[in-house]
């Protein structure tokens, strides 16, 4: 693992204006085991709770560090199969949802197939609750933050075959 990925990340998720109350949901992920945790379900937050790495909004006035809209959601939807299927390399799924968590977070309720096109399967959201859709931006920005993960290890391996170290392949 590339030495500037962190050993863990603490996600918040503020995600209002579908059904429900809005939501802040808190998750822990943990790139070196390529797993995320949806942890714990709380007052919806408009701003960055202490301690938070990460903050993913879907309202364009407030802060955050990934924005998650609607032109997102196939994508979400995808992340969140992707993880909920795999394992880690300690038999757990790549995604899980605290037994502590309300059943609504879990967004599978809420997704229906709508057939599959050249880009692959098409899917329909219907009246999600916000803390779902939480979930789908935290699954979505989990595959993206695997992708750039990806990125820095292989620059660390062109950094030290530019030095003259062997890498492994």
């Amino acid at each position: 693992m590339a030495d500037n990925i962190p050993s863990s990340v603490r996600i918040q998720a503020n995600i209002s204006g579908f059904n429900g109350k809005p939501a802040t949901v808190l998750s822990l992920y943990v790139p070196e085991q390529g797993s995320v945790v949806v942890a714990k379900v709380v007052s919806y937050a408009r701003g960055r709770i202490d301690g938070i790495d990460v903050l993913i909004n879907n309202d364009t006035t407030g802060d955050y560090d990934m924005l998650m809209g609607e032109k997102d959601f196939q994508a979400s939807i995808a992340a969140f199969y992707e993880l909920s299927g795999r394992e880690t390399d300690l038999g757990a799924r790549a995604l899980q949802i605290s037994t502590k968590v309300p059943g609504s977070c879990n967004p599978a309720g809420y997704i229906e197939q709508d057939g599959m096109d050249v880009n692959g399967w098409r899917y329909r959201l219907q009246e999600a609750k916000n803390e779902a859709v939480a979930v789908l931006a935290t699954a979505l920005y989990v595959k993206n933050a695997e992708g750039m993960n990806r990125c820095f290890s292989m620059l660390d391996d062109i950094d030290k075959l530019m030095s003259g170290e062997s890498v492994e392949i």
